[in-house]
């Protein structure tokens, strides 16, 4: 989705987007630093290299801002992240087979059209959010409210923001 398109889409749903970065992971903290300041409900992490070797880090400064983050990739979710959604990984290498099964037969690479992926996967970490969202004091209504923030930033993000 294009920056226009997102920006537009935001507007629409009273959403204000921060957008934050990092050159490398000497800067993390900091950045989460700005978003606690800026007081952002919800994290969105781009699906990066340099992220994705962090991502225990990103996992770790998200879990402890009490923020709750979405992530491309579904390996996050392995490593405790909150929610990911993306593009089934498997599905793409399924499809890849009639590539070279076409090749094979003699079709020019360069004749092949390039698609999009066609399958797209939600994974929530059940584990990570009873844990980050329970509510250590006792109170239930602090509970209840911040399980609210987590299923408005999930709605937001899966059926808002992507399609």
């Amino acid at each position: 989705m294009g920056s226009a398109r997102r920006c537009s889409t935001a507007k629409l749903l009273n959403i204000k987007i921060v957008p934050v970065g990092a050159k490398d992971p000497e800067e993390f903290s900091a950045v989460f630093s700005e978003m606690k300041k800026s007081k952002v409900g919800g994290l969105v992490v781009l699906n990066d290299a340099m992220l994705r070797v962090n991502r225990a880090l990103i996992i770790a400064l998200a879990a402890e801002s009490r923020l709750p983050a979405i992530y491309a990739p579904r390996d996050y979710i392995e490593s405790g992240g909150l929610i990911s959604y993306g593009a089934c990984i498997p599905c793409n290498f399924r499809r890849s087979a009639t590539y070279i099964e076409k090749i094979l037969k003699g079709a020019k690479p360069g004749d092949l059209p390039v698609e999009q992926p066609a399958t797209f996967e939600m994974v929530v970490n059940r584990k990570t959010a009873a844990g980050a969202w329970s509510d250590d004091s006792g109170n239930a209504a602090r509970a209840r409210q911040r399980g609210d923030r987590v299923k408005k930033f999930v709605a937001i993000a899966h059926s808002r923001l992507w399609h």
